[in-house]
């Protein structure tokens, strides 16, 4: 079975989310969405990398870095389809007592967590 295509991203091919052509309100909120999104990503990707093969939980994340569950795991989500992060294998407890992936800073294989690439 193939690898899974990697998914889309919201941001066009310049890098930037949807805006309301002409509007030039419209048009400064996603220049600032955009560089929100990529100052998330980075400190993610630093916090991540910095853990070495420990690496990290979503749940990890948020707590060290002091952000919201869905912005935490959105950007997670972006690390691993740009390449950037990858599923360790290893799965640790969150504070709810559930499972959760271990993420590292490298490229792997672009295959979804939990789905077999055989």
């Amino acid at each position: 079975m193939a690898a899974p295509a990697k998914q889309s991203s919201m941001f066009g091919d310049n890098g930037m989310p949807p805006f309301v052509r002409g509007s030039d309100t419209s048009a400064a909120a996603a220049r600032s969405v955009a560089i929100d999104v990529r100052s998330m990503k980075e400190k993610i990707a630093a916090y991540i990398k910095n853990k070495n093969k420990f690496g990290a939980t979503c749940d990890e994340v948020e707590r060290a870095l002091k952000m919201p569950h869905q912005t935490a795991s959105a950007r997670i989500r972006g690390l691993f389809t740009d390449g950037r992060l990858q599923d360790s294998g290893q799965r640790r407890m969150t504070r709810t007592k559930r499972k959760a992936t271990v993420w590292i800073y490298g490229a792997g294989p672009g295959i979804e967590p939990g789905i077999s690439g055989t």
